[in-house]
């Protein structure tokens, strides 16, 4: 559980891309999304399904398998929206165009419904692998810079760094209690199981608030007045970089105004 999340940490740190200017990064992978988000195309979602994976995975270094484990975790979520998109259920079969009759009402599956559900399917997956491109290829402190240049707000950038940082305090606690619990004989079972993980969200909660606390308190020692300070590094601006976001996104454009989608 744990390596998985912290090692995102450890490829944006090590990351062939790194040194690339965050604010491009960012440009590029929002300004895709965004379009990913707007046109209802699969062809569209594709493309940039494909791009993107393939400069995670060729560019920035990541090991295909680890990228795989990490599209692996929205795609539960993504499933279960899709198959309440598939499949509908009515009083009257006669909208289906595959449909099983369960007691009084019919469940089925139309092909208007059944391509909605890949739309959705492949648009989201898209847009998650463009987050994750960022993610992987750029380091929370490279985006920080970015964000106090564009002006916000101190109180926003100080509440996304301390909850960045307890994201791995929380799944480091999680995954030392787990492995005190295995090396116990928990989870033996289904009833195992059941009490196992009850006790160690129990114990998680109680173990995040007093890690949560230390740190704090180690802020406070160390002279925190209510504002973090970071280091505003300076960045190469590449023309190049621009521009390639810029004719991937007109030719998604131009694609999508075609037709052919």
């Amino acid at each position: 559980m744990s390596p998985n999340v912290i090692r995102i940490d450890h490829y944006a740190y090590m990351s062939p891309l790194r040194n690339v200017h965050p604010g491009e990064k960012i440009f590029f992978s929002l300004s895709t999304m965004l379009l990913v988000l707007a046109m209802d195309s699969i062809l569209i979602s594709g493309i940039v399904l494909g791009v993107m994976s393939l400069i995670i995975v060729w560019r920035a270094g990541v090991k295909c398998g680890y990228f795989l484990k990490l599209l692996a975790i929205p795609l539960g979520f993504l499933l279960l929206g899709c198959l309440a998109v598939l499949f509908s259920v009515s009083s009257e079969g006669a909208d289906y165009d595959y449909f099983i009759k369960v007691g009084a009402v019919f469940i089925g599956v139309s092909v208007d419904s059944f391509w909605n559900a890949v739309q959705l399917f492949t648009r989201s997956l898209a847009a998650v692998v463009c987050l994750y491109m960022l993610i992987l290829t750029t380091p929370i402190n490279h985006i920080i810079c970015i964000l106090q240049r564009l002006g916000v707000p101190a109180i926003i950038i100080n509440l996304m760094v301390l909850i960045y940082n307890n994201i791995f305090l929380f799944v480091r606690s999680a995954d030392e209690i787990y492995i005190a619990q295995v090396s116990r004989y928990g989870y033996h079972g289904w009833v195992g199981q059941i009490r196992s993980l009850s006790l160690l969200c129990s114990n998680l909660l109680v173990k995040s608030l007093k890690a949560s606390n230390d740190a704090f308190n180690g802020m406070i020692s160390r002279g925190f007045d209510g504002e973090l300070k970071f280091v505003d590094e300076v960045f190469e601006t590449k023309a190049g970089n621009i521009a390639a976001t810029v004719i991937l996104n007109c030719l998604l454009i131009t694609i999508y105004l075609s037709g052919r989608v």
